[in-house]
């Protein structure tokens, strides 16, 4: 009869797989920006350090292990009471937390400065899902932020329910969302692309499922986007068409109680969902933790908490076809 292995048998491989990822989106020692930089500078030196104790107290304990063990005659010199010893690794360990202690300072100092020039952008979190909101041009940009490349970036932060963490491990650390106080952050991306943000956080079931992507492009194309997200939805007036269909099916079945669409079903109550404006246009949705496919929004329609557990979203018990009604109206909000 065989025995399964322990699963301990396992576990230096497979740390030892993970050291070996590379171009990982939550890479938070693959800096990207001068914040986080600023972070990488300080970790690393400590961490060396570490290293340099970690192997002092190894060869101590090898020694006392092999060098002073019971099959020797060799003893160990007494050094019980003596003044010097005692002051060395007293005052050692001091210097090395004020070594420490300085730079880390001077460092999160510098990360709380706000630059001048600076964009704010609000970041409101929720379960489960991140807002950023433009106030200067009143855009809603659910789990996409979008910020123009070698731009110093504010986001004046909040959450609408318990505490938060929003984290960009390539752009800067974490900091809370706190319900009722405002926290900042600054972000600076170097480089055009897509970075990865989660919530740093617990804060339910589907705290795994908080994501958020940050977009970086180019300043022309920034200011674009900022014009097409402005646009409101025209809504069809084609009767019998899928569409149109659709739209009823949005307006009738209790969407409209959390969500909202500009220039279709505009609300001045502060509104539980996401808003859908530009929904098609974000490539993902549900915290981004689904690509934004037909498939995959059909899946997410007939029962959200069974993709998302705890979804504040109800299954509405919607019928196949207005399942697919509604989905050929959504995937037109561009």
């Amino acid at each position: 009869m065989t025995q399964n292995k322990p699963a301990s048998r396992y576990l230096f491989l497979f740390l030892f797989i993970l050291s070996c990822i590379e171009n990982a989106p939550m890479d938070s020692l693959d800096a990207q920006g001068p914040y986080a930089r600023e972070i990488n500078d300080l970790f690393w030196p400590i961490m060396y350090a570490g290293y340099v104790i970690f192997g002092i107290v190894l060869v101590l304990l090898i020694l006392g292990l092999f060098v002073f063990d019971d099959k020797t005659e060799k003893e160990p010199k007494n050094i019980e009471g003596s003044n010097v010893l005692e002051v060395i690794w007293t005052v050692i360990p001091i210097l090395i937390i004020i070594s420490i202690a300085i730079p880390t300072v001077k460092v999160t100092m510098d990360l709380l400065k706000t630059p001048e020039n600076a964009i704010e952008i609000e970041v409101i979190g929720q379960q489960w899902w991140f807002d950023f909101y433009y106030a200067d041009q009143q855009i809603s940009s659910p789990n996409l932020l979008v910020i123009p490349i070698n731009q110093d970036i504010s986001l004046k932060m909040n959450s609408k329910d318990v505490i938060h963490s929003f984290w960009v491990p390539k752009l800067n650390g974490k900091r809370y969302l706190v319900p009722n106080v405002d926290t900042y952050l600054n972000i600076k991306a170097e480089k055009k692309g897509l970075y990865w943000a989660q919530c740093g956080e617990f804060c339910g079931l589907s705290h795994a499922k908080m994501r958020a992507r940050v977009l970086v492009v180019s300043n022309k194309d920034y200011k674009t986007w900022l014009i097409d997200q402005t646009l409101p939805y025209e809504a069809t007036q084609i009767q019998d068409s899928p569409i149109y269909d659709g739209q009823q099916v949005f307006l009738n079945a209790g969407c409209t109680q959390c969500h909202e669409i500009q220039g279709f079903n505009e609300s001045d109550v502060a509104l539980l969902g996401p808003d859908l404006t530009h929904f098609a246009s974000r490539s993902m949705f549900a915290g981004s933790s689904l690509n934004m496919t037909r498939e995959n929004l059909k899946s997410w329609l007939i029962d959200p908490p069974l993709i998302k557990p705890g979804s504040y979203m109800p299954n509405l018990k919607l019928t196949e076809m207005e399942v697919s009604q509604l989905v050929d109206f959504l995937m037109e909000l561009k």
